[in-house]
């Protein structure tokens, strides 16, 4: 499948729509305070149906044009790897698919879902960040340089096949491939 810049920016955009739509499927589920200020949820995706297939997707995008930001994108999602309580500061998105909460002495709910919203959102902003990506002239001179050394290995691989070291000009195509 070939794969253009304007496709890379239709799916970026689709992420970045869901997203958002997750965002207020959320809200509408978690938000005890304020459930009527999310407007109307005929339309909006299952927020734990849902949330799997987009994070899987954001990931893979942030792992190709913004992997400094990888591991902060995976952090908000995972449990922490050690915790004596769940406490709002250290709730993740797991946690909240998985259902986790605190009660205090009096049975009310001190640590919830709600306190998910709050990752999600930094989640929402990492990818929306990488719009810039697609519109830096930095994003394409990267492209353009790959496509530049990968012409000059094919050339040099078309310079050993021509004086028989087929071996070693099927082992340089086949890198470049």
């Amino acid at each position: 499948m070939s794969y253009t810049i304007e496709s890379y920016k239709k799916d970026f955009k689709w992420l970045k729509d869901f997203g958002e739509s997750l965002l207020i499927s959320m809200y509408k589920s978690y938000d005890d305070l304020n459930p009527d200020d999310a407007g109307d949820n005929d339309n909006l995706p299952d927020f734990e149906d849902d949330y799997q297939s987009w994070y899987s997707e954001a990931k893979h995008l942030i792992k190709q044009l913004l992997p400094d930001r990888l591991d902060d994108f995976q952090r908000l999602y995972e449990l922490p790897r050690s915790r004596d309580i769940i406490n709002p500061v250290g709730y993740s998105i797991e946690d909240c698919l998985l259902g986790n909460v605190t009660f205090n002495g009096k049975g009310t709910v001190v640590t919830g879902q709600m306190n998910a919203i709050r990752n999600f959102q930094q989640q929402l902003s990492i990818v929306k960040g990488l719009q810039r990506r697609f519109e830096s002239s930095l994003f394409d001179i990267r492209l353009h340089m790959q496509a530049e050394m990968f012409d000059d290995e094919l050339e040099a691989a078309l310079y050993l096949l021509k004086n028989r070291f087929l071996r070693a000009a099927g082992a340089m195509a086949g890198v470049v491939l």
